[in-house]
């Protein structure tokens, strides 16, 4: 064998040798930095949270009650939420029809509500009642597209309608909102919004509302009515308190999460400090680094307590923002 060949086996032998041994020292110094323990930690972690939050917040099972035809004989309740129109349903002349707080109405595309007898609507500040598209996420989260103005008809209110009322109402994502061709209703403090011709109109003329804000219109007849009640109702601003409501949900999830995410990241660090303390206890000046089989040096000792030290400030950092998160989630849950 010739003396070149003998040369060039030996260089590319001590090449392998040191690539494995570079391997090696970047896959301890990344043991070194980030421990095989804390990854799976984390994972049991967001895995609490999610559970917590589900728990205390839970998701509301969502039935699909179908609705059609005549309704003036049907008992409407907020439970049966949401009632999916997939055909016309109408209200016939000289029949009455109820609809509580809190219920739910979303429309099939081509579909409305006819009212030749009367309709009367009862919601309330907190659990309005709600006519809107079958696309509408908010009520329907399993609709594979987003609602869009034009997806559903609207109401319409016959002339030979009499007292129908409308209070605390949505109208969203129709062609007309609401169509009468009476003025004998009576709407209270009503939200249109998203609805593509116009939102109401009152014998074929265009009332005026604003977008998202309260809408109210009197009863109009020979009958004698509350004075209060003869000019239409335009709010300057809309209806606040579902929006504050959904405010506090917020707040209180945001303040559990950070709580829960604060006291456990903190217990993570600070099992992290204790091993820490049982290194740097190991680490004296006479013994060996088995990683790199010489004695240890002053550098790696006090490189390995400024490690633990970071450690204990974040595991300190941790329990405090715990601890304000629980706090601010039990005041919010309180008020």
């Amino acid at each position: 064998m010739r003396c070149s060949e003998i040369i060039k086996r030996i260089t590319t032998k001590s090449q392998k040798t040191r690539s494995k041994k570079r391997v090696l020292e970047m896959k301890t110094s990344n043991e070194q930095k980030y421990p095989d323990f804390i990854f799976p930690r984390l994972k049991y972690l967001c895995a609490l949270c999610v559970s917590v939050v589900n728990l205390l917040f839970p998701l509301p099972a969502l039935s699909l009650t179908p609705l059609s035809g005549d309704i003036h004989d049907h008992v409407f309740t907020a439970d049966e939420n949401p009632y999916v129109v997939s055909d016309n349903i109408i209200i016939p002349s000289g029949r009455k029809c109820t609809i509580p707080a809190g219920c739910v109405f979303i429309f099939q595309p081509f579909t409305g509500l006819t009212v030749e007898g009367t309709l009367i609507v009862k919601g309330t500040f907190e659990q309005p009642v709600v006519f809107s598209s079958a696309n509408d996420t908010l009520y329907n989260p399993g609709s594979p597209q987003p609602a869009n103005p034009f997806d559903w008809n609207g109401i319409v209110i016959a002339a030979e309608s009499y007292g129908t009322l409308f209070e605390h109402a949505r109208i969203r994502y129709s062609v007309y909102g609401i169509k009468s061709q009476t003025p004998n209703l009576t709407i209270t403090r009503c939200l249109f919004s998203q609805n593509g011709q116009y939102h109401i109109t009152i014998k074929n003329q265009i009332q005026t509302v604003l977008e998202n804000f309260v809408f109210s219109y009197p009863l109009v007849d020979t009958v004698k009515v509350d004075s209060t009640l003869m000019k239409p109702d335009i709010g300057n601003s809309p209806d606040p308190k579902p929006e504050r409501k959904n405010l506090k949900t917020v707040i209180r999830i945001g303040t559990l999460i950070m709580g829960v995410l604060g006291i456990a990241g903190g217990a993570v660090l600070y099992t992290m400090v204790k091993k820490a303390d049982r290194e740097i206890d190991s680490m004296k000046p006479w013994t060996i680094n088995p990683e790199t089989g010489d004695y240890y040096t002053g550098k790696e000792i006090e490189d390995a307590d400024d490690r633990r030290k970071l450690l204990s400030a974040g595991s300190i950092g941790g329990f405090v923002l715990g601890g304000l998160g629980m706090a601010g989630f039990a005041v919010m849950w309180a008020f």
